[in-house]
């Protein structure tokens, strides 16, 4: 018997090693990023009501900036910068904005907030795609799909099933982006509630 529990713990250390690999590679990967564009699509399902929600767009981000800019629904956007967050919706002309309390919008951002303080496993370790699951205190869940060391798929679930994923395509690392993408001004006729403090 103690030589199984020997061997268990042994096979368990060899299976630990890899994930951590990944989790470092990334790390690496995205610490040399500074300016990321991308092609995302979200799919949002909310259990308890059973409505699905199909949305898509672009995401930008810096190093102190982030913006998703809807194509679908049309005139949404989500910026976020190192002070404060404003959700958009261009058709009702309804503006929101709070302050930044840490908000994990980035793929790596929102991976590294469960890293450390959740169960975690490897569902796929192939050359060309890793899946990793993992499972908070809470039983809320995040499984990701990386590619080519970045993250091309992250999916959120919450401890009631409701879930939100993003899949990103025609990633662009470090190269110039659109002039003046993060400079968005709400226009005078649109109804802003300001919860900041």
């Amino acid at each position: 018997m103690k030589i199984v529990s020997l061997f268990l713990l042994f096979a368990m250390s060899l299976f630990a090693q890899p994930l951590e690999n990944i989790y470092e590679q990334l790390c690496v990967t995205y610490e040399r990023i500074e300016s990321y564009e991308a092609v995302f699509t979200q799919y949002n399902f909310w259990q308890e009501a059973d409505i699905s929600k199909i949305s898509s767009g672009k995401i930008y981000y810096n190093l102190h900036n982030l913006l998703l800019d809807y194509v679908e629904p049309a005139g949404q956007k989500l910026i976020v910068s190192d002070s404060a967050v404003v959700i958009y919706d261009d058709v009702s002309k309804q503006a929101m904005i709070s302050n930044n309390d840490d908000t994990a919008i980035r793929p790596q951002d929102i991976l590294s907030k469960y890293w450390h303080n959740s169960k975690k496993e490897i569902l796929n370790n192939s050359e060309k795609l890793q899946i990793i699951k993992l499972i908070n205190s809470e039983n809320s869940q995040i499984i990701v799909e990386i590619s080519e060391d970045l993250i091309a798929k992250i999916t959120i679930i919450d401890e009631n099933e409701n879930s939100v994923e993003y899949i990103f395509s025609d990633v662009k690392i470090n190269q110039k982006l659109p002039k003046d993408i993060f400079g968005f001004q709400i226009s005078n006729d649109v109804n802003v509630l300001d919860t900041r403090e």
